[in-house]
């Protein structure tokens, strides 16, 4: 049997993890021996800085591994209840005996991938970079693109363009997520009544816009006053001038009810590596008004199934949301197409993909397979 490692990082659990899981179940059902760690001891990372020097020592390490043992005990509860098939060690670094040698390593995070890059029992090691990370204090992120003993692929052509942009690098062979239309789909009665509701995934990153969407919501309940506004996130309920529905970590199934109540799906994003939600919530039957960025820039087509504007323009999405809003032919349109195109994202071509970075990562094409179906 095959056996693969599976590196996760003390992070809170993100869309990020749930796609390293997802492959981690998948990779299992074609009989790879899949062990899922999540190391609490955090690996050393380059920098020349005095405050980077003592973020390194050795002493501050262990204070840092004890915190993030505890929140991880948290995490990997939640974890285990949506992946109950998948079993996920803690561990105190490459030391830990509980980490078995493997043919195979993966890891989906930069801290994650100074584990795999500095484990000397794995031998074919692809860092599946989903997301162009530069915001740490110590520039871990920017220094793990630059690994020289790990295959690295990418989940979107946004991300491969950063690298050049930013680090004069790449391009690297490009995996889009698959979406698992067993737990996202557009259920036989999804509603169907005149009443209008809007759902949007609420968080205070930045770069998820949030606060852009809010204003475009405030804006459109002026002109469309009887819409319903319903949210979801990981962070408490947050305190808003507005109207609004609110739901806190939500599971598949909650999701995928928040999505067939809803006609419409707002993604404000300023920018990210993929993001999940808007896909999920096309595959529901809801239409996408969002920023034309990440999954949208590769899946979504303004007008032809979704309703996109440059990030940051609220002006356009908040015209892109009342137009949607009043035009019921137009979501019936989109919401169509939308449904089709959406189960281009095949979770086999995803990991056959991923197979072939494993065995043949020079051969490959920079391309995704759906890109390659659409020339």
């Amino acid at each position: 049997m095959r056996e693969i490692n599976v590196y996760l990082s003390t992070t809170c659990p993100s869309g990020g993890t749930y796609i390293l899981l997802e492959y981690a179940r998948r990779l299992a059902e074609r009989k790879y021996d899949v062990r899922v760690y999540m190391n609490v001891f955090p690996e050393k990372v380059y920098t020349c800085s005095y405050k980077g020097k003592i973020h390194n020592c050795y002493f501050t390490r262990v204070l840092r591994a004890i915190k993030m043992y505890f929140i991880s005990k948290k995490e990997i509860k939640n974890l285990n209840i949506r992946y109950p098939d998948i079993w996920v060690n803690i561990v105190w670094g490459l030391r830990s005996k509980k980490v078995k040698s493997a043919e195979i390593g993966l890891a989906g995070s930069w801290p994650a991938s100074y584990m795999l890059a500095n484990d000397h029992k794995t031998y074919k090691k692809i860092y599946l970079i989903q997301d162009y990370e530069d915001w740490d204090n110590y520039g871990g992120g920017k220094r793990s693109y630059l690994l020289s003993d790990v295959n690295k692929v990418v989940i979107s052509s946004y991300i491969n363009k950063k690298f050049k942009e930013e680090l004069n690098i790449g391009p690297f062979p490009i995996i889009y997520n698959g979406l698992n239309l067993n737990s996202f789909h557009m259920v036989s009665n999804k509603k169907k009544n005149e009443d209008i509701t809007i759902a949007m995934l609420y968080s205070f990153g930045a770069r998820k816009g949030c606060n852009n969407g809010i204003k475009a919501l405030y804006r459109a309940r002026q002109v469309c006053p009887n819409i319903k506004i319903v949210m979801f996130g990981p962070e408490d309920r947050p305190m808003l001038d507005i109207d609004f529905e609110y739901c806190k970590n939500a599971l598949p199934d909650k999701l995928k009810e928040i999505y067939n109540c809803a006609d419409i799906y707002l993604w404000p994003s300023i920018g990210e590596g993929w993001g999940l939600t808007p896909i999920e919530a096309m595959a529901c039957g809801c239409v996408v008004v969002g920023s034309d960025v990440a999954s949208m820039s590769e899946i979504g087509k303004n007008n032809v199934n979704a309703l996109l504007s440059e990030p940051g323009d609220v002006d356009q999405l908040t015209n892109n949301l009342i137009k949607l809003i009043q035009d019921k032919m137009l979501r019936e349109r989109l919401s169509n197409k939308a449904l089709e195109d959406v189960k281009k994202l095949d979770w086999n071509k995803s990991l056959d993909r991923l197979e072939e970075a494993i065995y043949h990562y020079n051969e490959m094409s920079i391309l995704p397979q759906l890109g390659q179906e659409e020339e």
